[in-house]
């Protein structure tokens, strides 16, 4: 419960800061306090962090009770076989199964899947925005999408920057490719 209002306060930091920072640079690196800009830039990664960190944190404590249960259903379940050891089916153990199906399905939510979390995320944040058409949830929608935006970029500038030159050449044909098919 706690850490959802931490998880809360840290995605509307982050909203506020991209917002400010996406503004300031939408005016031109001209005019901006990049001393200030890098500040704020840190803080945006921090908090981004600490948002995988709590995630992290969550789905460790869900994988946890998991275990917990599973321990639990065990010694409840000992003795309870056949003359074979397997065990028989009861009512009881078709709710523990229950149980057992629904926090792995809650862990599996967890994953981070092929384009990582903050994907995830935006794609959780894009259904509740087709279904409920709210700001806030617009907003949420807007801030993962630029948090995985920005992930992506970073990851294509390192990956870049440790490439041979002939892989540089790819990803820049790639990329100028992919820019030129965007519609305007």
């Amino acid at each position: 419960m706690e850490h959802d209002c931490i998880m809360e306060h840290i995605c509307a930091s982050l909203c506020v800061l991209t917002e400010a920072l996406d503004c300031e640079l939408s005016n031109g690196i001209g005019g901006v306090n990049t001393i200030e800009a890098g500040q704020v830039a840190d803080i945006i990664k921090d908090l981004t962090e600490a948002k995988k960190n709590l995630a992290k944190a969550d789905e460790a404590h869900a994988e946890a009770c998991y275990y917990r249960e599973v321990v639990e259903a065990m010694e409840k379940s000992e003795g309870e076989g056949d003359e074979h050891g397997y065990l028989m089916h009861s009512d009881r153990h078709s709710s523990e199964n229950a149980k057992m199906d629904h926090w792995m399905h809650d862990m599996s939510d967890h994953k981070d899947g092929r384009y990582g979390m903050a994907y995830n995320e935006y794609l959780n944040a894009r259904r509740h925005y087709s279904e409920s058409k709210s700001q806030s949830d617009k907003d949420a929608m807007d801030m993962h999408a630029n948090e995985y935006m920005s992930d992506a970029m970073t990851a294509m500038k390192d990956i870049h920057r440790m490439a041979d030159p002939e892989m540089r050449k790819q990803m820049k044909a790639g990329l100028t490719k992919f820019i030129g098919e965007l519609p305007a």
